[in-house]
């Protein structure tokens, strides 16, 4: 399921979406959602590095170690 939404942006978005849409071969629709979910993965995965260093501050360490341990490069 998708949502159209309309959007007011300032010319220098505007010129930025339609010059990647330019070098995409795509659409500026296609270019700015692309943009959109790639800016809600990235927040998403900010949070979920918070959220572990908050409630597993060593995760990441374990996990790495293991990794070394298993041998994997």
């Amino acid at each position: 399921m998708t949502e159209r939404v309309e959007l007011e942006i300032d010319p220098g978005t505007a010129a930025y979406l339609r010059g990647r849409a330019g070098r995409r071969g795509g659409s500026l629709e296609a270019v700015a959602v692309r943009e959109l979910r790639r800016l809600a993965l990235a927040d998403s995965a900010e949070k979920t590095f918070r959220w572990f260093a908050e409630h597993h501050p060593t995760f990441f360490e374990d996990a790495e170690a293991e990794r070394i341990a298993a041998g994997l490069y």
